[in-house]
């Protein structure tokens, strides 16, 4: 599981994350490497697990980021519209 900052607002008390998504796979494409993640905060399954959830390594600037299925409400018309990892939480 990894947190994320997702927008200008810090609600969390660790001032650091807004939401959390869990890490299920990785791979590559044209845009580069990523990791594919799952976000349960999505009523819609299909797209909580759609293969376009995907946070790319950004080496260069120290990062991994990315955005959801475009379908997702959450981010949807919002100024969610990106995804960065803030926190990396260990498997129980």
């Amino acid at each position: 599981m990894v947190g994320v900052d997702d927008g200008p607002e810090l609600i969390n008390d660790d001032m650091t994350t807004e939401h959390f998504v869990v890490i299920v796979g990785m791979g590559s494409d044209t845009s580069g490497n990523f990791f594919l993640f799952y976000d349960n905060a999505v009523a819609n399954n299909a797209i909580g697990t759609s293969t376009k959830n995907k946070l790319y390594c950004k080496c260069n600037d120290f990062k991994l980021e990315g955005i959801g299925d475009t379908a997702n409400s959450y981010i949807q018309g919002s100024s969610k519209q990106k995804y960065t990892v803030t926190q990396i939480r260990e498997t129980k």
